[in-house]
């Protein structure tokens, strides 16, 4: 017969069962409410002409016609030829505005047979060469480049656009973007502060315990085997 002596004793310390779950509740809370989803979307304004801030009046932009020649690129349900057709454009739009050109102007016409990828490449384009001023139509994106205006100094540094989406502002909603990303950071904070306040506290507590219960203390256990 054996026996073993000296053994120190296995027990359970209060809360330790709260510490596992809180954060797996947390969580679970916040993936349930679709908190940490993120949603992404492209603007597209459909329009007949162009707007331009009034400064008299903001919530009722001027419309204007600009006369321009105009250099058509059209494309149909060929894909080589459409390529072909897209890359000119897009080199004559650069041209366009490179040269601040406002005589000028590029029509890009979708056919009949053309496909959605076209017109999505077509906004891709002008996102990555930050064309600010188009107005997208039933079957036609109309690129123009329009002189700079002179700025007052009480009006806020901001280019205003009439249509397009939001790339062709890039900075200026991006920094809105890390602007309301600290926002919502601060009113998280102070509307559950309660949740990282609580799970300190159980970890404190289970800290002090297992010290408190376990420092210096050797149990006299006998088992037989």
């Amino acid at each position: 017969m054996k026996f073993r002596v000296k053994h120190r004793k296995l027990f359970y310390v209060p809360g330790m069962i709260s510490l596992l779950l809180i954060p797996v509740l947390c969580m679970w809370f916040l993936y349930s409410r679709d908190y940490l989803k993120v949603y992404t979307a492209v603007n597209v304004a459909l329009s007949d002409g162009f707007y331009k801030f009034n400064s008299s009046n903001p919530s009722k932009p001027i419309k204007i016609y600009p006369k321009r020649k105009i250099e058509n690129f059209i494309l149909n349900g060929d894909e080589v030829n459409n390529e072909i057709q897209l890359s000119n454009a897009r080199k004559r739009i650069k041209q366009l505005f490179a040269e601040n050109d406002s005589i000028n102007a590029v029509k890009i016409i979708l056919g009949k047979k053309t496909k959605y990828k076209f017109f999505v490449d077509i906004l891709d384009a002008l996102a990555q060469d930050y064309v600010p001023t188009y107005v997208v139509n039933d079957n036609y994106f109309f690129v123009v480049y329009f002189p700079p205006e002179h700025k007052y100094k009480k009006i806020k540094s901001m280019h205003p656009l009439g249509c397009g989406y939001g790339s062709a502002n890039k900075e200026y909603w991006a920094e809105q973007d890390r602007k309301n990303a600290r926002e919502l950071f601060i009113k998280n904070i102070k509307h559950f502060w309660q949740i990282p306040v609580a799970l300190f506290g159980i970890i404190s507590l289970n800290i002090f315990m297992l010290i408190k219960f376990n420092k210096n203390r050797i149990y006299n256990q006998k088992s037989y085997i």
